[in-house]
């Protein structure tokens, strides 16, 4: 489940985007046939796993499911951009969970399948000042979160 970042004194936190996590995988993995992956069918996977200028959020993330599904990930390469953890696991050097947008970072050999954890999900946040009041930043943040809503 999505936990709200505790912004810095004096920010203030918006929720632009909430997604949930797929896995990614070649085309001839045997999971790939499956519709939904549980978490704890990934125990014995080698990952493709976000390298550390990826951030903190979303490895943290797939760290907590693979240990809801009982398991620490064996991370088998890192990699520093969306385009090369897709093209890592292209090449059959692992599998990753991954956002759903990044789903759309498509390659041949690469099938992307939801968890059947539906609450295991990911979110954008826009953290600006409290004070600011911008009505140009108010009304993107209205118009998002108000698409995200329908």
């Amino acid at each position: 489940s999505v936990v709200a970042p505790i912004p810095p004194q004096k920010f203030r936190a918006t929720e632009l985007l909430r997604e949930p996590f797929f896995v990614i995988m070649r085309i001839d993995h045997p999971l790939a046939k499956r519709r939904r992956i549980a978490i704890g069918e990934l125990a014995d996977e080698s990952f493709v796993f976000y390298g550390d200028r990826m951030g903190r959020t979303l490895p943290h993330q797939v760290f907590q499911l693979c240990r809801s599904g009982g398991f620490e990930p064996r991370i088998g390469q890192l990699a520093n951009g969306n385009p090369t953890i897709t093209g890592l696991v292209a090449a059959g050097l692992g599998i990753a969970i991954v956002p759903e947008a990044m789903c759309q970072l498509q390659h041949e050999a690469v099938v992307s399948r939801p968890l059947d954890n539906t609450r295991a999900r990911t979110s954008i946040w826009l953290l600006r000042p409290s004070d600011d009041s911008s009505p140009l930043v108010t009304a993107f943040c209205r118009l998002v979160t108000k698409r995200r809503a329908a």
